[in-house]
């Protein structure tokens, strides 16, 4: 998949709000759509992928020794803080009762 494809389908991705952690953000993003690897595409497109995503760009050979936690990541370090979603017939709305927390590094701290 790629934002550049000559038969890309339209997808909407909003970044609402990113902190720079030193080499990396931490990003907001909601999606008006649901493609198939949309956030990890349209955050790649833009030159920050999502970190420890060997399909979209995300795994470094040179990290900052703080970082490199990070580095041994075998998967994207993508998280849900929320999921909604709308049901395309009726319209009705469902959204999770469990609130997931990205648990922070210590890597991170400033």
């Amino acid at each position: 998949m790629s934002a550049r494809a000559r038969r890309a389908r339209s997808a909407v991705t909003r970044i609402t709000q990113a902190d720079d952690l030193g080499g990396v953000s931490l990003a907001r993003v909601a999606i008006a759509t649901g493609r198939t690897h949309q956030i990890r595409v349209h955050l790649s497109a833009v030159g920050h992928p999502i970190v420890g995503d060997p399909t979209y760009g995300g795994v470094r050979r040179h990290v900052p020794a703080r970082l490199r936690p990070l580095a041994s990541l075998n998967r994207p370090f993508l998280h849900a803080v929320r999921l909604a979603l709308h049901h395309p017939a009726d319209g009705g709305a469902w959204s999770s009762p469990h609130r997931c927390r990205l648990i922070s590094s210590t890597c991170w701290t400033r």
